[in-house]
């Protein structure tokens, strides 16, 4: 791009990797140096016409704090804020380790949006976050979070050199299966089957790098002189044939000036269309997250 005080980059997989020494959730949280916060609220899932949010409470009144996932189309993958006075020190450096599921080593992040909630405070915002394994292209799966997962978690603990915080969420499948009914209407706004995406095979795209390579020679200029950072979310309707028919592009970060070229460069692009069970084409959608960030 010619310029080096803003990145940004197209998240076609997960932001985090395992770290090098494997720590789990529920021992970091048992730990005494461990800031636990507990639930003030119960669930809020709010219906909204882009995204389904689901958002609860943790703190005190003094020290409020928000959980909120998010999802712009149902898939095993969501985003995460997290908002609150202890998220400072969260913003300040480059990575950071998240965990959830009980039986599964804390994640490093090393790409995720930073802002600023009114009447809560900081936030760090994490896209794409995957529980579960990665599955193979071409396995038939279910659209939305895998249930059997989200069974296994209890909390979300963050952690960094300095400070550990672990939210008490509770078991999260019955909340996570209400997110999903959300994203399933999603699907019927947009014209697509729901029953048909219980048992299917996604759209692929086929020429990735190019069109990550025209999104970034596109980056907006004002953006890049504010350096403001940006998570969006963009989903795009493939249709049986692999042509692209709609794409749908939100921020799940507030921004003054950054809009994404995403769907503009992303009409053209070539997508292997997606199967149903019986191994034909269909009319789906795929989501993934670009991020900008800056350095």
């Amino acid at each position: 791009m010619g310029r080096t005080s803003l990145m940004p980059a197209v998240i076609l997989m997960a932001l985090s990797s395992p770290v090098a020494a494997e720590e789990y959730p529920n021992a970091l949280a048992e730990r005494d140096e461990t800031k636990r916060l507990e639930p003030t609220s119960a669930w809020n899932l709010e219906y909204g016409e882009a995204r389904c949010r689901l958002a609860r409470w943790f703190g005190d009144e003094s020290e409020p704090h928000l959980l909120v996932f998010e999802q712009s189309a149902p898939r095993r993958r969501f985003d995460l804020t997290i908002a609150g006075p202890l998220l400072t020190r969260f913003q300040r450096v480059d990575a950071f380790q998240i965990g959830m599921e009980r039986d599964e080593a804390m994640d490093e992040v090393d790409r995720f949006g930073r802002s600023e909630l009114e009447g809560v405070g900081r936030a760090i915002v994490i896209g794409g976050h995957n529980i579960g394994p990665d599955l193979e292209r071409g396995t038939l799966r279910a659209a939305g979070i895998d249930l059997d997962e989200a069974g296994s978690i209890d909390r979300v603990v963050i952690s960094e050199r300095r400070v550990t915080l672990s939210f008490e969420t509770g078991n999260m499948r019955s909340p996570f299966e209400a997110l999903n009914a959300c994203t399933s209407e999603m699907l019927r706004r947009w014209g697509l089957d729901p029953a048909q995406h219980q048992s299917y095979v996604p759209p692929r795209l086929l020429d990735s790098g190019e069109v990550r390579r025209r999104i970034e020679a596109r980056y907006p200029d004002k953006a890049l002189a504010r350096r403001e950072e940006a998570l969006v979310a963009f989903t795009v309707i493939v249709e049986a044939d692999g042509s692209v028919s709609g794409c749908m592009a939100d921020n799940a970060t507030p921004t003054e000036t950054l809009q994404s070229p995403a769907c503009e460069e992303i009409a053209t692009a070539r997508f292997e269309p997606a199967r149903n069970a019986d191994g034909e084409p269909m009319r789906s959608y795929i989501t993934t997250n670009i991020t900008y960030v800056a350095h």
